[in-house]
Parts: C-alpha cells; structure tokens; sequence
C-alpha cells in the first residue's frame, strides 16, 4: 500500500510503529502512530541491517545501514554527493533501552557516512509523528530490565 504524509517539509517525521509499541504507548496523552507496520522487524535484524527510503521505482533516495550489516550502501547522489551513504553506524539497535538511532545533521544536510551522520538518542528517547507532535517513550515502572525479553513481553505485562 502506497499513502502520502500529509506533512512533508525538510524535517517532517514519520513514526513507524509496531503494534507492541503501540501498546507501550498507550498511557501517554496524545500519542498517535503515523503507520504501524504489519509485520514487525525480526530480532535477529536488529543486530545488523538497513533502511532505505526509495522511490515506487526503486531509486533509493536516503539509507541507513547499522551494526554488523555487509551490504552495499549505494544510492542517489540527490541526498549523497558520492552516492555511497558509508560504513555502517558502529552498534546494532538498541534492545537493552529505550532508545534508538538519530541523524546529527540538519534535515537539509546531506548524508556523508552512517557512521558519523548518526548517534544514539538519550534514554528515554523523544519520537515525533508527522502531525509535529512528540511523545517521550515513558517504559513502565521497572521494565527496563524486561527489555531484554522483548517488547511482547512488555506489551502482555501491560494488559494484566
């Protein structure tokens, strides 16, 4: 399926979710997913891999590459003068905390290296939907140390 964000300026945001963090978030006033992805991204990806943004046509327009990925890391010069976004960003996703991966650059600064254009986020992390709105990741009392069992284990200890 193929939907537009309504807000698509440099800088807008859109918040992929997954039905469990969807739960995780249910407490937290306002809080709204843009999409939640049908199937959520496997564990055993986490360790290493890559997201890329690319046109219905293919052309691959911004990428991230993470953790112990080997794959190309090519695309369009439109956002990388070199067309090579680089070497992975050095860890896998964070599973530990409540945090994920960021670009440090301005959102009109081209890409260079994923190792140096991205960093962890702070702990509990902010995500924003493509409404501009933001939501701290609130964990529940005590989780944290769950995490390691994963979130569907957080999102069953939410519903008792």
């Amino acid at each position: 399926m193929v939907t537009d964000s309504p807000n698509g300026l440099a800088g807008d945001n859109v918040l992929l979710t997954t039905s469990a963090f969807n739960t995780l978030m249910a407490g937290v006033p306002s809080y709204a997913t843009d999409f939640t992805l049908a199937q959520p991204i496997p564990a055993s990806y986490l360790t290493g891999g890559k997201v890329t943004f690319e046109s219905n046509g293919g052309t691959i327009y911004w990428s991230v590459a993470f953790g112990a990925y080997t794959g190309t890391n090519t695309g369009n010069t439109q956002n990388d003068t070199d067309g090579n976004f680089g070497a992975p960003f050095a860890s896998a996703l964070p599973t530990n905390a409540f945090q994920g991966i960021r670009f440090t650059g301005l959102a009109t600064a081209p890409s260079t290296t994923n190792v140096a254009d991205y960093a962890l986020t702070t702990d509990p992390a902010t995500v924003r939907n493509n409404a501009r709105n933001t939501f701290t990741v609130i964990p529940e009392p005590a989780s944290a140390a769950l995490l390691g069992l994963g979130v569907v284990m957080l999102a069953r200890r939410r519903r008792s």
